[in-house]
């Protein structure tokens, strides 16, 4: 079932993109760049962006690995893309204490491992965390808790609705989703993303933007 949404899910994931306009950041891991070429050339095709997402999920990053270990893993992570992304997800969002700055070394600018509180976090190590909300994720609301596709795109547009009315307060917010393609990209649950991306369309104060974009700005406002 995880791979047919490599081999089908995806590509309707592109499509309602693809319809609606909008770019966004694919995680791929390395295993999956190198036995998918094509999939990875729909996804740049199109116009989106490439996030490493480790070698596969049978490479976790960990506290117990050296500093060699991990600074290999990265390196052979990144070997597997013809150009090399400038995020990172860990498999499983799982980090070490030196994991921020090996990534920082290898030549990438984001992170999307961590919760955060809506608004991106500049590090020490040089990458920019942007917030990655695990409580949104369709793998959590849909597969963990077994929520309706109703429900899900309910509390979606909920959440944008409160950042939007906190505006005025905070200034602007982000909530990152996380689409995973063999759940949403189902036939019985490929409406439900047509409805939120036709739901940002009715609002002019969303903007979707990639990891890089935000990342940009994030950083242009900071300086």
């Amino acid at each position: 079932v995880r791979d047919y949404g490599n081999r089908v899910g995806v590509y309707r994931i592109l499509e309602a993109l693809e319809f609606a306009g909008v770019k966004a950041s694919f995680a791929v891991n390395g295993e999956i760049a190198k036995r998918y070429p094509p999939l990875l050339n729909a996804i740049k095709n199109a116009g989106h962006e490439i996030v490493a997402h480790g070698m596969s999920t049978d490479h976790i990053h960990h506290e117990g690995m050296s500093a060699a270990e991990e600074t290999a893993l990265i390196a052979d992570t990144l070997a597997c893309f013809d150009s090399a992304p400038k995020g990172w997800l860990s498999p499983a969002r799982n980090q070490s204490s030196r994991t921020l700055g090996l990534l920082s070394d290898a030549g990438l600018d984001y992170c999307l491992d961590w919760e955060l509180d809506q608004v991106p976090v500049a590090t020490t190590t040089g990458v920019t965390l942007i917030p990655n909300s695990y409580e949104l994720s369709d793998f959590t609301l849909l597969h963990t808790r077994r929520q309706t596709e109703e429900s899900w795109l309910k509390q979606i547009e909920d959440s944008l609705e409160l950042l939007a009315g906190e505006h005025e307060r905070f200034g602007g917010q982000c909530l990152g989703l996380t689409l995973t393609p063999y759940i949403l990209g189902q036939p019985f649950r490929i409406w439900a993303l047509r409805e939120f991306l036709t739901y940002i369309a009715d609002h002019s104060d969303i903007a979707v933007m990639t990891g890089s974009e935000l990342t940009q700005n994030f950083r242009e406002q900071t300086k």
